[in-house]
């Protein structure tokens, strides 16, 4: 899991890549103010890298969850998971693992509808 300023930093990282490209270029040739290349096309592509790794970072927290709250005897669907495990309660294993299954595939989902509301190649709807 990365920290917070991971999403800043390659944000920044992304926005000067785009910069060099050479429809950026053209749009200010174009006189197309500055803040408007850059909201329309650096940031908006720019954007695309990081959406993509949306879904599994939220995996990452989910499954984080599981480990800081069973460490720090925090009281969550964490540490229940690994009392129950302990006590062998399976029905409650089960539950859990669905719950935590459920929400994955949820994150998944959204992230891909992220994905193709961020990125203009991707479209929902069959054929052009």
């Amino acid at each position: 899991m990365q920290p917070e300023s991971y999403y800043a930093l390659w944000l920044r990282r992304f926005m000067v890549d785009e910069e060099n490209r050479d429809y950026v270029k053209f749009a200010q040739v174009k006189g197309l103010p500055k803040k408007v290349v850059l909201r329309r096309h650096v940031f908006k592509n720019a954007m695309i890298p990081l959406v993509i790794y949306l879904p599994s970072d939220l995996l990452f927290i989910i499954s984080g969850s599981l480990v800081i709250e069973s460490l720090y005897a925090i009281p969550g669907t964490g540490g229940l998971l690994t009392n129950a495990i302990k006590s062998q309660d399976n029905n409650l294993v089960q539950v859990i693992v669905l719950m935590y299954a459920i929400l994955s595939v949820i994150g998944v989902f959204l992230g891909d509808l992220l994905v193709a509301f961020v990125d203009p190649r991707i479209k929902l709807t069959e054929g052009e």
